[in-house]
């Protein structure tokens, strides 16, 4: 008897250990948003700043990134407009992107 009901209890921990990580993972942040998508935004925000370090001719280091719900904006300077295409269509590539809108400032 003492046996089935440490099998029952352990049963019970887990259940209530997953739904304890299921409430985390719903939870929404301060502004509305929950972890998941945070994260996912974060994933994003890494992949766009790879993505600009690894293109010719950009200075990455003075393009801002910055993401909500998979809208990009970019902020900072460009060379010309064709650089400013160039980034925007290299941006648009990147896995989860939704959205790119240009703040970038032409100073050549």
């Amino acid at each position: 008897m003492k046996r089935k009901i440490s099998v029952m209890a352990s049963g019970g921990l887990i259940l209530v250990s997953l739904l304890l990580v299921m409430q985390l993972v719903s939870c929404a942040t301060p502004g509305g948003r929950t972890a998941g998508e945070v994260l996912d935004d974060t994933s994003i925000n890494t992949a766009v700043n790879v993505k600009l370090m690894s293109m010719p001719g950009v200075r990455s280091l003075g393009i801002d990134v910055d993401v909500m719900q998979g809208e990009v904006i970019l902020s900072g300077r460009a060379h010309n407009e064709n650089e400013e295409a160039r980034i925007i269509d290299a941006v648009r590539t990147v896995t989860g992107v939704k959205k790119v809108t240009s703040m970038l400032k032409i100073i050549p």
